[in-house]
């Protein structure tokens, strides 16, 4: 089954997502009761009417062991579908159609290939330099994924009341 194509995915990649005033404070992670992991969820909606959830997954023990993830809810299946991930360097990784193994920071990428022979939508992932740390993920995760700030005077305006 094809949840989505190579083309839908990059358009709701691309779609420009408003982020709320306070969304610094609604996806500060807290601990998870008998995990070692913390974690913060944040949910967003567009001017379209899609909807998306922000999961962020830190490790308690071992600051490279990370998770910055986009799901989206997809109307026909009433699905959360993960469509992005950038991770940490926590463990190798493989992509099994391309025989590829590395070890090092990556972004995962839900793909067709992947959906069509039957293995993890997101099982394909492409290492990434562009970030060496949690901090570095989120902000890169942000910019790359047409997440919308709040204006300075949007900020301005609240801070008054």
């Amino acid at each position: 089954m094809v949840y989505l194509t190579d083309k839908e995915r990059d358009a709701l990649i691309s779609e420009p997502k408003p982020l709320p005033n306070n969304f610094r404070d609604l996806l500060r992670a807290s601990p998870k009761a008998n995990y070692n992991h913390e974690e913060g969820q944040l949910h967003i909606q567009t001017e379209a009417g899609n909807r998306y959830r922000i999961v962020l997954r830190r490790s308690l023990t071992n600051v490279l062991d990370f998770s910055v993830i986009l799901l989206y809810f997809h109307k026909a299946t009433g699905e959360w579908i993960p469509i992005i991930r950038y991770n940490g360097k926590h463990s190798e990784h493989t992509n099994k159609i391309e025989g590829q193994r590395f070890y090092d920071f990556h972004i995962h990428k839900i793909t067709e290939r992947y959906q069509e022979v039957g293995l993890k939508p997101v099982g394909y992932a492409e290492v990434c330099t562009k970030f060496s740390d949690y901090r570095g993920a989120l902000a890169q995760f942000l910019r790359d994924l047409n997440f919308q700030e709040p204006s300075s005077d949007q900020m301005d305006l609240f801070r008054r009341f």
